[in-house]
């Protein structure tokens, strides 16, 4: 009898392993689909990019919604044009890497591949399911490359009389950015120049396609900022901001749900008492909350027990929950359990390890719509 494949039984393993999973959160489940199923936007965000077992939790959590209650757009935080290209090319080539080589690296892990396949799935059976980013930063293995040959894709160089910037000259210093930032582009006057122009006539010139001139948007409104020093952290969601506003232009009918780091989703930064937060900081969530009040709803994640896993997937032991923390209150749960902003052990609790599963004061009601406490994390 032939042994089965490592791949064969890894995939066994995370099938049962889901299955479980929802068995045990079903009635967690129906409370909290129940508190989100008619909002227009839908940010489930993990304590930090790697979380997997958070992953798993709202990968699950997406295909009920999708069944059940008609979502129609995941937009995940990496690159909004990066993403939606690799789906689309995913659909056709059937091979996992292609969505996987656009998304952030520590954010690829077993659960979302499952979710893509099954993305493609559903696309495949006629229920069209969008997938794009929300993130103006590069997150793909090759963005240099994926660019370029898009804005080749997109541009009549004849009409670019804008400019007497070539195409190759435009691409050498192109490939000089980075994923992380931009420094290298802003060496010189020169090289910030001729990648702006070039992209700013293009835009000027070019309406064929509105996601790929969105994200070549950010990149020319990023470069700036970061020529004129503007607060990164800031800018970054304020684009990232834009982009959500941009999808609900073009797809105005459909549901969305975001899937990233909490970080990005704080609903009202200055209920966390952290000189961060505090720091006149802005986030996505916020914006969100002012733009579409009501419509939009913040899930959280964050861990009872268990492990954090670091950015090269290293297993790190959570530390004891403090006194006055959520994660405390709850620790005798014996399951992962749900509380929306009704519980009044939320209500009371003074502190929680929901961003970066480092404990952090704050009005944790403020923050979010929901919190799922998850009993044994990555484990």
């Amino acid at each position: 009898m032939k042994p089965y494949s490592k791949s064969y039984l890894k995939y066994f393993l995370f099938t049962l392993f889901s299955l479980f999973i929802s068995a045990i959160n079903y009635a967690q489940d129906s409370i909290l689909i129940n508190d989100i199923k008619d909002k227009q936007i839908v940010a489930l965000g993990d304590a930090s990019h790697s979380d997997y077992t958070s992953s798993l939790l709202r990968v699950e959590l997406i295909k009920k919604l999708i069944e059940e209650h008609n979502f129609k757009s995941i937009v995940l935080e990496s690159n909004l044009f990066e993403v939606y290209q690799a789906f689309e090319q995913y659909k056709i080539t059937n091979s996992i890497e292609t969505i996987n080589d656009a998304i952030f690296l520590v954010m690829r892990n077993e659960a979302l591949n499952d979710l893509f396949m099954y993305l493609k799935k559903q696309n495949d059976l006629g229920n069209t399911i969008k997938v794009l980013g929300f993130d103006p930063s590069f997150s793909a293995t090759d963005s240099n490359t994926i660019f370029i040959n898009a804005i080749k894709e997109n541009t009549n160089y004849n009409n670019l009389n804008c400019t007497d910037i070539s195409d190759s000259e435009f691409a050498k210093h192109f490939k000089m950015l980075t994923h992380t930032n931009l420094k290298a582009l802003l060496r010189s006057k020169k090289d910030y120049n001729v990648v702006y122009n070039y992209l700013m006539c293009h835009l000027q010139k070019n309406n064929s396609h509105s996601i790929i001139n969105q994200a070549l948007s950010n990149i020319t409104k990023t470069i700036q900022a970061r020529y004129d020093k503007v607060d990164s952290d800031n800018f970054r969601d304020q684009l990232m901001y834009e982009n959500i506003v941009f999808l609900k232009k073009l797809y105005p009918n459909e549901k969305m749900i975001l899937f990233g780091s909490s970080t990005h989703f704080i609903k009202t930064p200055k209920a966390i008492e952290s000189s961060f937060m505090q720091n006149n900081r802005i986030t996505l969530g916020a914006l969100l909350t002012e733009h579409f009040s009501d419509q939009y709803s913040f899930i959280a994640y964050t861990a009872i027990n268990g492990n954090s896993l670091g950015f090269y997937k290293k297993k790190y032991k959570l530390k004891q929950a403090p006194q006055g923390s959520i994660e405390n209150t709850v620790a005798l749960s014996p399951n992962t359990i749900y509380l929306n902003k009704q519980s009044t052990l939320l209500q009371k609790a003074k502190s929680s390890r929901l961003l970066g599963n480092t404990f952090i004061n704050m009005n944790i009601n403020e923050v979010v719509d929901g919190l799922v406490l998850i009993k044994d994390n990555n484990l």
